[in-house]
């Protein structure tokens, strides 16, 4: 994955907060034709006349003009007593969950929407409300999976209230986009745009129609359909499509904005913030897709020009910074490389006045990337270690969105350029410490919210949870589209400010369990003194491409680097083949063939380890089987250098529990050498393995 393609997932998701939503109008008898789609089935591939209509409709695609926009309006939320665009009528609850989510307090949403849905009864009209809404904000949060869930009990009440599911099923393919899976994602979109084809919002009216709610779910569907395709090929970096799909996004929403900004009906229809929003989002990605498929920089300006007038209308003040990394990061791909680095300045700068870590650290990375590009190596590894301090400001509190990081957050590029910079410099001690400490932060961000040794130093590390909790909400709001106040942003200073002292406090009393919540830092020097004779730590360079895989070697008294003669995909082919004839039953000949050639890659012996190899390891030496290679010495895979360091466990005190080769009764295979991996282990802990049928837990091999 290349670090453009990550970048523009970074960007693209940081704007995701806010839900697509259209003008209100007020009820009248007319009706108007709404598009009849029967609910969309849920079924896992798109079928051939579906993916022939879908590629047709990304193909032959009117162009837009992009518009300029210059008007001045200050739009809200949706207020007490007013009627939605769904219909329901804007409780006291639900105008606070409205106003929650915009400025990104998803506790204060979510409570607010359970207050409204206790109060709502059975109505299913407003319950979809409801559920949409709740949806949205779980995705704003990164709990994608109950958004998923919400998104499930949103299609009932859709198809009780107007017999479709396109508006959640649009819903569930963005949930799909931000959850990391964007094949998903495409198939729930495209299913949605090739059954609403034939659908667009009347822009005239004889008089205010009476079925404004089905009028616009239909609208809704189509245009978070058309707007999230655009989103996700965006971020696969297929430009063509992204192009196409904003396009017809773009020609939905100009119809909504006919609408709103009528003379007549615009007095009926308070166009209301999150509109704004995602018109400005759609056109972001329409603006930068059509500077890369174009190289058109005058009508890409005119784009993000009028992106900014409607964020100001809205009083949006995060977006802007976001849109002008966006913007960059465009101008980058199609070769402007200093206007991309000013965008990128401007954009760091306020997102560093403004308070927002999570902000900085990913333009800095897209600024060192542009630098890097323009030959300008020493600034380009300033930006990438102003990149990497904004990191580690948020992490160890973040875990905001664990979906993000299923994209693959960008991180591993910053280390990845730094550590290449050390390589340059000949600095191999500054190696060690930019891998440890990345894989220290990756420990503690992959271990955040989780429970983890809750039996020791509970009161101190419930402590340090609660202050997570509390700075998460904080980065919400500071981050939100309406941004934050100097209080919330002097309190998120306090906060960690106290979350440093009382993991200082943690780290005296307990440093194993301070590492959890916490990046530790150490030096070469820690580790070699932690080595005995013979013993070598192998660490895992990062690598791209057709690089060749590289190791950095610690032992007592040397540091330095090997080649392995092989590239990633020369190893992944070793180990794919080895489980292919490993699952496939092939014979203990071809697999030790495999294996031998595997070890000739990978050329162990030429590491200096005699008694012990301990491996960090990096890309494809995350799999390698070292237990079947032939090597001499035992290898212990660790999570980063800094465990050899740990003091170990006292097995003699040792609570230890080790079932090893149950009784499956006769309905699984039993696996070879599990019972003598079974009583190895319990001679290491000093306790009795519960073999075969000793264990006293039923099994039931069917349920497992």
């Amino acid at each position: 994955m290349t670090g453009s393609k990550m970048i523009f997932r970074l960007l693209l998701a940081s704007l995701a907060t806010i839900m697509l939503a259209f003008p209100t109008l007020a009820d009248a008898a007319t009706k108007v034709k709404v598009l009849q789609v029967p609910p969309l089935q849920d079924t896992w591939n798109l079928g051939a006349d579906e993916y022939e209509i879908f590629a047709e409709m990304a193909t032959n695609v009117a162009d837009v003009k992009i518009p300029r926009l210059e008007f001045k309006n200050t739009v809200a939320t949706p207020k007490v007593g007013t009627t939605t665009s769904y219909g329901v009528i804007v409780t006291e609850d639900l105008a606070a969950a409205f106003e929650a989510h915009l400025r990104g307090d998803g506790t204060a949403a979510l409570a607010a929407l359970d207050a409204a849905e206790s109060a709502a009864g059975g109505n299913a009209r407003t319950l979809f409300e409801i559920t949409m809404l709740r949806a949205q904000i779980y995705i704003m949060i990164g709990r994608t999976d109950a958004a998923e869930a919400a998104t499930i009990r949103a299609e009932e009440f859709e198809i009780q209230t107007f017999n479709t599911n396109v508006n959640s099923h649009a819903l569930r393919g963005e949930v799909r986009l931000w959850a990391g899976d964007p094949d998903s994602a495409i198939i729930y979109l495209a299913r949605v745009a090739v059954a609403t084809r034939e659908w667009r919002l009347p822009t005239a009216y004889t008089s205010l129609p009476g079925n404004l709610g089905e009028l616009f779910n239909m609208t809704t569907g189509q245009l978070r359909a058309y707007g999230t395709l655009a989103a996700t090929y965006m971020v696969m970096e297929d430009f063509e499509q992204a192009f196409a799909w904003s396009k017809r996004a773009e020609a939905a929403a100009a119809d909504i904005f006919t609408v709103a900004t009528h003379p007549f009906y615009s007095l009926m229809v308070p166009y209301h913030a999150d509109g704004y929003y995602g018109r400005a989002l759609n056109l972001a990605v329409l603006g930068a897709t059509r500077l890369i498929v174009k190289n058109d920089l005058e009508s890409a300006t005119v784009a993000f020009k009028s992106v900014h007038t409607l964020l100001d209308a809205a009083e949006f003040a995060t977006p802007k910074i976001i849109v002008d990394a966006l913007h960059a990061q465009a101008l980058l791909q199609a070769g402007f490389l200093d206007e991309a680095e000013l965008f990128a300045g401007r954009a760091s700068a306020e997102a560093s006045r403004r308070g927002l870590p999570d902000l900085v650290w990913r333009i800095e990375a897209l600024r060192g990337e542009t630098l890097l590009e323009d030959g300008r190596s020493d600034e380009a590894e300033a930006a990438f270690w102003r990149a990497q301090t904004a990191v580690e400001l948020v992490s160890g509190a973040l875990a905001t969105d664990r979906a993000k990081r299923r994209f693959g957050i960008g991180k591993d590029d910053i280390t990845y350029r730094l550590v290449n910079f050390a390589i340059a410099k000949g600095d191999l001690a500054s190696v060690f410490r930019i891998l440890e400490r990345a894989r220290a932060r990756a420990f503690v961000d992959m271990l955040a919210d989780r429970a983890v040794a809750t039996g020791r130093q509970a009161k101190l590390s419930g402590k340090v949870r609660q202050v997570d909790s509390e700075l998460r909400n904080l980065r919400l709001r500071t981050g939100s589209p309406a941004g934050a106040t100097d209080e919330l942003r002097d309190k998120q200073a306090q906060l960690a400010l106290v979350r440093s002292e009382l993991v200082t406090a943690l780290r005296a009393r307990d440093p194993e369990l301070a590492d959890v919540l916490s990046i530790s830092n150490h030096e070469v020097a820690d580790i070699q003194a932690a080595l005995k004779p013979g013993e070598t730590l192998a660490y895992g360079l990062p690598s791209r491409g057709e690089e060749l895989v590289r190791v950095l070697l610690i032992d007592r008294r040397d540091i330095r680097i090997e080649d392995l003669g092989t590239d990633n995909r020369g190893l992944a082919k070793a180990l794919s083949d080895f489980r292919s004839t490993a699952e496939n039953g092939g014979d203990a000949g071809e697999q030790q063939s495999i294996l031998h050639t595997l070890g000739g890659l990978l050329k162990v012996t030429d590491w200096g380890a005699t008694r012990t190899l301990y491996v960090v390891p990096s890309g494809q030496l995350f799999f390698i089987p070292w237990g079947a290679l032939d090597i001499k010495m035992p290898v212990a895979v660790l999570p980063t250098g800094g465990w050899l360091i740990r003091k170990p466990m006292d097995s003699a005190n040792s609570d230890a529990v080790v079932p090893g080769d149950p009784e499956l009764f006769n309905e699984m295979p039993q696996l070879p050498g599990a019972r003598r991996e079974a009583e190895r282990v319990g001679a290491r802990y000093d306790v009795e393995p519960l073999l075969g049928g000793a264990g006293t837990v039923d099994f039931d091999p069917l349920k497992f």
